[in-house]
């Protein structure tokens, strides 16, 4: 008996394509997975990017109040500036709602630390007593 021209290839073509998906599954399965991985590693990414400028705002806000509790203002109002560029950058971050109320806080008490550190006023210690205080209780989102 034999086979016709139009069965053998039918026969080929389907050979062709088990041999295609064979070939192709295992690295299709292998892409999903390190995508999904990478969706993860970016997510963690993100999470550590939070965590790096809360680190930073909490850093430079310890030192401004320290230096100021020390009566050491010129000290403190140098300092500042990087807190305040710090908290520019944290509200124009990508979302992380606690982190950038507390920068925007500061932000929106600029003038009046500016202007108690330039003057030498004590009572802005108080006032940066209380944005220390907020920005260590910022828990970033993970």
């Amino acid at each position: 008996m034999e086979v016709s021209a139009k069965a053998k290839w039918g026969t080929a073509a389907l050979a062709l394509a088990i041999a295609f998906v064979a070939g192709f599954w295992p690295q299709y399965q292998e892409v999903r997975t390190l995508r999904e991985e990478l969706r993860t590693t970016q997510g963690n990414l993100a999470a550590l990017s939070a965590q790096a400028r809360v680190s930073r705002l909490r850093e430079e806000a310890g030192v401004v109040y320290l230096e100021a509790t020390r009566k050491n203002y010129g000290l403190a109002r140098e300092r500042l500036a990087e807190l305040f560029r710090l908290a520019d950058e944290t509200v124009q971050s990508p979302p992380d709602d606690a982190t950038k109320q507390a920068a925007g806080n500061l932000l929106s008490q600029r003038e009046s630390i500016t202007a108690g550190l330039s003057t030498g006023d004590a009572a802005v210690v108080t006032l940066l007593e209380g944005i220390v205080k907020q920005i260590y209780e910022t828990r970033p989102v993970k």
